[in-house]
């Protein structure tokens, strides 16, 4: 039992440190521009500050044709690219989905403040559209969802800030989510109050493998455990309040 508990202790703090980075949730859909080219085109997502400094750029999506990106080429961001999404020229039109940990050009955790996400497309040569959608790092989630562009749509930003621990949110009780019964049996309860909003769980075994994920929506409140083997797992509770750590017991 004490090589157990041990095992637990550093899952728990494993869960905790790996769960530390903000994220960026980023997605839209492209347009046909119509012209010459119809629908190759070329494509940038990048970061710059309210003051027009350079932050990380997130995805370009050009080969031969990367010139034509004519604003991400010029300053600030003179067509850097590290670190982000590459690919070739695109052949249509679709949805793009990119997921930012919030880090600089530098590897820092960007501060609070007030940032600007640019979107650039193009399949001529002379300046093609542009989308640029402001937002603020104050510490709390968020989630944006701003008007269509005449060749952006469905556009929405969702930000997730820094995970706390259990020992970070236990003083607001009301907030933590309940599991029952523990030990369990087939299925797991979860009960949490109506100002805590949860939007996944995960269950990992005492080698810290993730044996099962699910996405709450609806506020589901059964999660199914039954093909799960008899023993102790440690549970990870993402909340819109931070993340809650459990220990389960299935037998």
């Amino acid at each position: 039992m004490a090589k157990i508990n041990t095992l637990i202790i550093i899952l728990i703090a494993f869960l905790q440190v790996n769960a530390q980075n903000p994220s960026l949730e980023i997605e839209f859909t492209t347009v046909d521009m119509g012209g010459f080219s119809h629908e190759k085109h070329v494509l940038a997502v990048w970061i710059e500050t309210e003051t027009i400094e350079f932050v990380k750029t997130q995805l370009v999506y050009a080969d031969v044709r990367k010139g034509d990106l004519y604003t991400w080429n010029k300053a600030p961001v003179n067509g850097n690219e590290v670190d982000a999404i590459t690919g070739a020229t695109q052949l249509d039109h679709k949805t793009y989905t990119i997921s930012w940990n919030c880090l600089d050009l530098d590897g820092n955790t960007i501060p609070n403040g007030n940032y600007v996400l640019h979107i650039e497309m193009n399949n001529k040569h002379s300046q093609g559209p542009l989308a640029e959608i402001g937002f603020t790092i104050n510490g709390n989630s968020f989630t944006l969802n701003p008007n269509d562009e005449d060749f952006f749509k469905n556009i929405s930003l969702k930000y997730q800030p820094n995970y706390v621990s259990v020992n970070d949110i236990i003083e607001q009780e009301n907030d933590i989510p309940i599991i029952y019964p523990n030990p369990a049996n087939d299925y797991l309860n979860l009960e949490h109050s109506s100002d805590c909003n949860i939007s996944f769980i995960e269950i990992f075994n005492i080698h810290g493998e993730l044996v099962k994920s699910n996405r709450i929506e609806n506020n589901k409140k059964i999660i199914r455990v039954k093909s799960l083997s008899d023993g102790v797992y440690i549970i990870r509770i993402q909340t819109d309040k931070g993340l809650v750590i459990k220990k389960m017991i299935k037998h």
